[in-house]
């Protein structure tokens, strides 16, 4: 079974890995929506929209998110 382990870089360069690997990339899209959404108040929708696209792009690719400065990347645990 394949699992996931998301690493999301702050807007002050500070880096940070889930401590729990996640089982499909449907939870990486909700923890990213739910970071966006709780850390920086981006609205609901924009957050959403921007986690679908983030989960549908290769593993160890790193997206920025340009409105909160958060960066994120997902890697096969």
């Amino acid at each position: 079974m394949t699992r996931f382990t998301l690493t999301r870089t702050l807007p002050d360069g500070t880096v940070k890995t889930n401590s729990t690997a996640l089982r499909t990339l449907r939870e990486v899209e909700f923890a990213v929506a739910y970071c966006l959404m709780d850390n920086s108040r981006v609205p609901r929708g924009e957050a959403r929209i921007f986690a679908a696209d983030f989960a549908r792009r290769p593993a160890g690719e790193q997206v920025k998110h340009n409105g909160s400065g958060y960066a994120f990347r997902v890697d096969r645990a």
